[in-house]
């Protein structure tokens, strides 16, 4: 009952973070009724990395590519995953349907048919 109270206090457009594009931190926010809760501001859904930043993280950070069917593993450093997922997120490849991170592995989704296309093209973005 007080987890439904307490959700019943704080609507979505109440908790939301303002957009700082210049501060991506997390933050304690002041809701109405006093409480404080914890929100990420948005980022601009139109961000787009330049290609020079993808080319230089994957070159760094990407130690292996595999791939099955239109799905793209990409194998980093312990801890790394969710910088190369960042980077390929923002990038705009237009086969890249987004990513999935965890610690040291990162699954591509490429778009129906192109998995092989993307897989060589972060093949050779990546210099392996």
């Amino acid at each position: 009952a007080a987890a439904r109270a307490a959700g019943s206090r704080m609507s979505p457009s109440r908790c939301r973070a303002p957009n700082r594009s210049a501060s991506p931190r997390a933050a304690n926010r002041g809701v109405a009724g006093g409480a404080t809760v914890y929100a990420i501001p948005e980022l601009p859904v139109d961000q787009v990395a330049p290609s020079d930043h993808l080319r230089r993280v994957l070159g760094e950070w990407l130690v292996a590519v595999d791939r099955s069917g239109d799905l793209v593993l990409l194998r980093t450093p312990p801890g790394s995953a969710h910088v190369v997922a960042s980077a390929l997120d923002r990038s705009g490849l237009a086969r890249l349907l987004g990513t999935v991170a965890g610690d040291d592995t990162l699954l591509a989704i490429a778009s129906e048919g192109d998995g092989a296309a993307l897989a060589s093209s972060l093949i050779d973005l990546a210099g392996l």
